[in-house]
């Protein structure tokens, strides 16, 4: 019996005497050739961890410390605990909510809207910027800075272009028409040397990239909260991004020189290219030709809201005095606005046929919405005429341009909101403007947050009736919105 237990243990004992061994002689063995035996090394910290976080500047050379110390203070604005941007600074943000019979008084409530994970985010990528500075050009770390406010849902969340970026352009303009396969648009005005070539036609591709793609290619770089506003940055009238040479040089549509290939379809169906060189100058103010039909135009002639832009807001009586057309450029309007209404609506009470007003707020970029002080003026007008107000939006509505035509339906008696999507929600972030302190560019940051239709819900404002221009409207000089509201019975 004792031998028994002797042999029970040793045979318990011996695999891990085996192991033992294995492991000795695994530990003694020479390394495999090449290997690397030393310790593994860590990644290097991050330079920019937060604005609670001092900062120690890595940058050496001149021109690269002040575009280190540009962003940082860039990022330092967005993540401040106090004042930053409410999706990415973690505290409550106030939240005004315009739910009164004035627009000027509002109540006011508390919400968080802090998203750690997106913080993190913002934070990778301004790291990735202040560590490539020495590789990128001065266009490239701006664009890099648009990449990052795009990762907020918040059309107002954007850093300018330095001017030589923002006046190389190519010279052509875009109105957006509709399309049953997505994002459409034709040329509407360009410079004189391209008008028989390019004029009235509808653009199909850049350099071979379809707008479909160019759209895609967008995405990364563009602040919007609605994809009617993706839309916009791509066709609008005032907003596309078509004509920038260094934005399409940035997403790769372009390459490093100054000339594109357009590819356009005529109305009879046929398809041509044209190559068009990029220019210098001021793009809002270069001498273009504009697309004119051959017919004379009429009440609704499609450039009826672009013929003054040199006043916040001016005013046409139309189809013999039964309509009165009030065209609101911007939302900043001057002191004379309330003379605008007062001699628009004398105007309009003087032909005693007065039966529609159109309040166009298509492609106005926003401002103030209470008009200077004169929103009050323009509700008491509309429901003291008795006539039907129709109320204009686009997807290039933003803003106060939003605000206001919220506000206008539910203050005023009989109106109908006309147009297309427009380019917000009825509720969103806005904020004041910042300046870099070596380059000088001014970006904007979202500290604040409104809300001007408590019960509408989510998703970009919508027209009870949605109406998108159509190109054979438009080759016949006609605005497809105006056809529509000075044709109807109401």
């Amino acid at each position: 019996m004792k031998r028994f237990l002797i042999c029970l243990l040793a045979l318990m004992l011996l695999p891990i005497g085996c192991g033992i061994q294995q492991t000795a002689e695994s530990a003694s063995a020479a390394p495999i050739v090449g290997q690397d035996t030393s310790a593994p090394t860590e990644e290097p910290s991050p330079p920019y961890v937060d604005a609670r976080k001092p900062y120690n500047y890595i940058m050496t050379d001149e021109r690269d410390r002040k575009w280190e110390e540009d962003i940082v203070y860039f990022a330092n604005m967005y993540l401040d605990p106090y004042n930053g941007h409410a999706l990415i600074s973690d505290r409550i943000q106030t939240t005004t909510i315009y739910d009164s019979t004035l627009l000027r008084i509002a109540s006011s409530g508390s919400q968080k809207f802090f998203d750690p994970a997106l913080k993190a985010r913002f934070i990778d990528k301004i790291n990735e910027i202040i560590l490539s500075i020495p590789e990128r050009t001065d266009e490239e770390i701006i664009f890099g800075l648009w990449e990052v406010v795009a990762l907020l849902p918040d059309l107002h969340a954007f850093i300018r272009q330095t001017d030589a970026a923002r006046n190389e352009y190519l010279p052509f303009w875009v109105m957006q028409i509709q399309s049953e396969d997505g994002i459409a648009c034709v040329i509407d005005a360009c410079s004189e040397e391209y008008t028989d070539a390019l004029l009235g036609k509808r653009l199909i591709a850049i350099n071979g990239f379809a707008l479909p793609e160019i759209r895609e290619k967008l995405k990364p770089i563009m602040h919007y909260e609605t994809d009617s506003a993706l839309d916009a940055l791509v066709v609008g009238y005032r907003s596309s991004v078509l004509s920038s040479s260094s934005v399409l040089r940035y997403i790769g549509v372009m390459d490093s020189g100054n000339t594109a290939r357009l590819t356009v379809l005529s109305r009879d169906g046929e398809e041509s290219e044209i190559e068009i060189v990029s220019v210098i100058g001021d793009y809002l103010s270069a001498p273009q030709t504009y697309y004119l039909p051959d017919v004379a135009p009429g009440d609704a002639d499609i450039h009826l809201p672009e013929s003054d832009r040199t006043v916040a807001a001016w005013f046409r009586l139309l189809a013999d005095g039964e309509a009165l057309y009030l065209r609101i450029n911007e939302c900043n309007a001057d002191d004379a606005f309330g003379k605008v209404l007062d001699d628009a609506f004398e105007q309009a009470g003087e032909t005693g046929k007065l039966r529609k007003v159109i309040v166009d707020l298509r492609s106005n970029p926003g401002g103030l919405p209470d008009l200077n002080g004169n929103y009050i003026r323009l509700v008491n007008y509309l429901n003291a005429s008795g006539a039907q107000a129709y109320v204009l939006i686009n997807n290039e509505s933003f803003s106060g341009a939003i605000a206001l035509p919220s506000m206008l339906c539910r203050r005023v008696d009989r109106v109908q909101l006309v147009g297309t999507p427009g380019g917000q929600p009825v509720r969103f972030f806005y904020g004041p403007v910042y300046t870099m302190p070596n380059s000088g560019l001014t970006f904007k940051c979202s500290t604040l947050y409104a809300d001007f239709w408590p019960e509408y819900g989510d998703g970009p404002l919508m027209p009870e009736v949605i109406i998108y221009e159509t190109w054979d409207d438009y080759l016949d000089g006609v605005d497809s919105v105006l056809k529509y509201i000075l044709d109807s019975e109401n």
